[in-house]
């Protein structure tokens, strides 16, 4: 296509006055343009370099050099021989300007296609794809209740040609130009902004400690030991609480009293007279594991511990054992947008342990102070 540039018509105009004879060459048709509104701002783009493209095929080379001589006639026969008239300035814009981008797109980032294309494709499940492909056009990037990203997706007209499909923008999976150019390959880039999120994908978050105020340097952290470890465990709550020690002996020793066990040491120190030991290992096991791993810790201290409240338990920790259950119910659904209730959420938690608790000869039912299942709300 082929313009007049807004910026250096306006300063024709100003110079030669509004009645200037002026032509315009379209792709679409042969309609003139509009200079007041259609005309769109004059963007500058470096050149394209070959050499900076080492992945473009011989034909595609030579694609483009046959249609660069061919634009080049075009505008000396417009400029130099007036074919149209006397032109008084020009600017010109490419359609397609990432030839080896679009390829790479084509190539590697188009999911499927699925749904009503192909009913049988991997995603698809009793008729829905588990993917929630195609996705809606949106003219912008936003984030859910949830905190999952929804991501801006243009709808440019542009199409890949798969066959005998059409593919549009629905299709594209969430890519970097730079990395799949590179690579040639397939390199889905999400998102990710909440730690919740980052705890799922890697079950893993590093603890950045915090400077000490006598300027002791930190050089590690203890690592997870599960309560039914044993003298480990309670091993483990004395070295958060110790200092100076320099030997067993005195990691034992409360009040010059040098004790067996490090759980009679745990108990004289006051650490067994509350819950704080079981909050304290569900805190510990939320910094590293899933949803699913810790609802089987929770069932465990059901089980094996002596948990005195079981109720402050539940109600200070649930959404940790939580962590995948959405996540859960919205694939089982096929719905993206689907957001349940804390009310809900907390159900669906009560019955995946329910239902691991039945495995062990168990039921909610054999502890009176935990909360009740509501069915109504599944």
């Amino acid at each position: 296509m082929i313009i007049f540039s807004a910026i250096e018509a306006e300063t024709i105009e100003q110079r030669e006055g509004r009645n200037e004879k002026r032509h315009g060459m379209c792709q679409n048709e042969n309609a003139t343009p509009n200079f007041e509104t259609d005309v769109p701002k004059l963007i500058v783009r470096p050149p394209l370099k070959f050499a900076d493209l080492p992945v473009l095929s011989k034909n595609m080379r030579t694609r483009i050099n046959n249609k660069r001589r061919k634009f080049d006639l075009l505008l000396e026969d417009l400029t130099n021989n007036h074919v149209l008239g006397k032109v008084i300035g020009f600017a010109y814009t490419i359609e397609t300007t990432d030839p080896v981008g679009y390829d790479a797109i084509s190539k590697y980032m188009v999911h499927g296609p699925c749904g009503s294309y192909n009913q049988n494709y991997g995603c698809m499940m009793d008729g829905k794809c588990t993917k929630y492909y195609p996705k809606d056009f949106r003219t912008e990037t936003t984030i859910d209740s949830n905190g999952y990203p929804v991501y801006r997706r243009r709808d440019d007209k542009r199409i890949i040609q798969l066959k005998d499909i059409e593919i549009d923008n629905m299709f594209i999976v969430p890519y970097n130009r730079g990395l799949i150019v590179k690579y040639q390959a397939h390199i889905n880039i999400e998102w990710c902004n909440q730690g919740l999120l980052i705890n799922y994908m890697f079950k893993y978050v590093a603890k950045v400690w915090k400077p000490r105020k006598n300027n002791i340097r930190v050089i590690g952290y203890l690592v997870y030991v599960h309560p039914t470890a044993g003298e480990r465990f309670y091993l483990r709550m004395l070295l958060n609480i110790v200092c100076g020690a320099t030997s067993f002996d005195d990691i034992r020793t409360v009040n010059g009293v040098v004790y067996k066990t490090y759980k009679e040491a745990c108990f004289h120190h006051g650490l067994l007279d509350s819950d704080d030991e079981w909050h304290e290992a569900i805190r510990d096991t939320y910094i590293h594991q899933s949803g699913a791993q810790l609802r089987e810790l929770f069932m465990t201290l059901l089980l094996f511990c002596d948990v005195s409240d079981l109720r402050a338990l539940w109600n200070n920790h649930w959404k940790s054992f939580s962590d995948d259950i959405e996540l859960q119910q919205r694939r089982l659904s096929r719905m993206q947008n689907f957001i349940i209730s804390d009310q809900q959420l907390e159900c669906f938690t009560l019955h995946d342990v329910e239902l691991q608790l039945r495995k062990r000869g168990k039921t909610l039912k054999d502890f009176s102070t935990l909360p009740k299942l509501d069915h109504q709300l599944q």
